[in-house]
């Protein structure tokens, strides 16, 4: 299988540029009711989202699916500020980011998904993504490895990852990281 040409036209519109997030990642970028690691009903019940840092992330949310990038980084921004304490606005935040090619942003964003997300697989593969995209292939390659390997693991999260990559013509979302990998590895000869 030919390798996307880039990580946003694997994610694009009729892929989507996110493989987490909700309504809560309203499209995992390719599909409409993505996992959940935290809920959102959880998070209002227990008044950790304000009004206006719900009404920005949502807004956000709208932006990213009609593909106005930086808007919906401003509107994750604001979420942030306004208090919108679930980790998926950085996630969203950070792959908008990857896409108006701010990596160094983005991959900041990614690294405080992964330090509350360890176990995810997905945060690592979009941040070797912008580690590549700014010539630090060596950082690249490690986090895809262990995107590769937390990819292996048997939980509810990596089966709607396969699931969603066995729709878009992946055997399994780990051989798309291995595809990554391998391509990683290439520029480095």
């Amino acid at each position: 299988m030919a390798l996307p040409r880039n990580i946003s036209e694997f994610y694009s519109s009729s892929y989507r540029c996110h493989f987490l997030s909700s309504t809560f990642f309203v499209s995992i970028r390719f599909q409409k009711n993505p996992p959940q690691h935290q809920s959102l009903e959880k998070s209002i019940t227990t008044g950790t989202i304000s009004k206006k840092g719900l009404k920005a992330y949502s807004d956000g949310l709208k932006f990213d699916a009609n593909s106005n990038f930086q808007e919906a980084v401003d509107s994750f921004t604001r979420a942030i500020k306004y208090g919108y304490s679930n980790i998926e606005v950085f996630l969203r935040k950070g792959c908008s980011l990857q896409l108006l090619h701010q990596h160094e942003l983005a991959i900041r964003d990614f690294g405080r998904v992964i330090a509350h997300r360890p176990d995810d697989c997905y945060p690592l593969f979009m941040r070797s993504v912008s580690k590549y995209r700014l010539d630090d292939v060596a950082g690249a390659i490690l986090d895809i490895k262990k995107a590769i390997l937390l990819s292996l693991a048997e939980n509810e999260t990596n089966d709607e990852y396969c699931e969603i990559a066995m729709r878009l013509g992946w055997g399994t979302h780990t051989a798309l990281y291995e595809v990554y990998l391998n391509n990683y590895r290439k520029s480095m000869d």
